[in-house]
């Protein structure tokens, strides 16, 4: 997979999905 070839793109996605995926982790799934 080359992911270099779609950098910025990429790294927008990344940026929001680690976001989110943080916020989940953050908070105890009840």
């Amino acid at each position: 997979m080359d992911s270099n070839t779609r950098a910025p793109e990429n790294m927008e996605f990344n940026t929001k999905f680690a976001l989110v995926l943080n916020m989940r982790l953050m908070q105890p799934i009840s």
